[in-house]
């Protein structure tokens, strides 16, 4: 993503979630892995289907079903809550799938952004990314996701203060559930 960022002045994480999914790929294929995005697989209810990202790391098959949320930085309850909501969809969705042996994950691309109402907290915009990330750390940690989950977090340059914007996307976390198998 930095590699990206730097070398076409464009953050990765103003895109969907196809395109964080891709780079997962990348980092797969970076790491002597393969991958393939909407990979046809079958599914427990019916004929056939896809999943979100196919990976081969090692001797490991993992299968990922993945969503994408904004979470406001000052609006604390529902960012958690849209995550959590979020990552039940992916859960459901990766639990469909037919694996067999085949390991598991609901992802969620978690996009911190400023709103238009950032800038009346009265924090910095440090302040309120900080404020997120602890949040999104505490959100891992909680009983709420009871289940083996990670969570890995990239930002770009903050800006200095709380804007105006409509709208700022200022990084990206990611939150992986490995799902156990039926």
């Amino acid at each position: 993503m930095e590699r990206y960022a730097k070398q076409t002045g464009d953050l990765p994480w103003n895109y969907h979630e196809r395109a964080c999914t891709g780079f997962l790929a990348a980092a797969a294929w970076l790491n002597g892995g393969v991958a393939m995005e909407e990979c046809r697989h079958p599914k427990a209810n019916a004929k056939s289907g896809r999943c979100d990202l196919y990976l081969r790391l090692g001797r490991k098959n993992i299968c990922l079903e993945a969503k994408q949320c904004f979470s406001k930085l000052e609006g604390r309850q529902r960012s958690e809550d849209t995550v959590l909501k979020e990552l039940a969809k992916a859960e459901a969705d990766v639990k469909q799938l037919d694996v067999g042996d085949d390991i598991r994950f609901a992802a969620v691309f978690v996009i911190p952004a400023l709103s238009g109402e950032s800038h009346k907290t009265g924090k910095s915009t440090t302040e309120l990314f900080e404020t997120w990330q602890a949040q999104m750390h505490r959100l891992v940690g909680s009983r709420e996701l009871k289940a083996k989950t990670a969570l890995s977090i990239v930002s770009g340059k903050l800006p200095t203060s709380a804007s105006t914007a409509e709208w700022e996307p200022l990084g990206i976390a990611l939150i992986l559930k490995r799902v156990p198998s039926a």
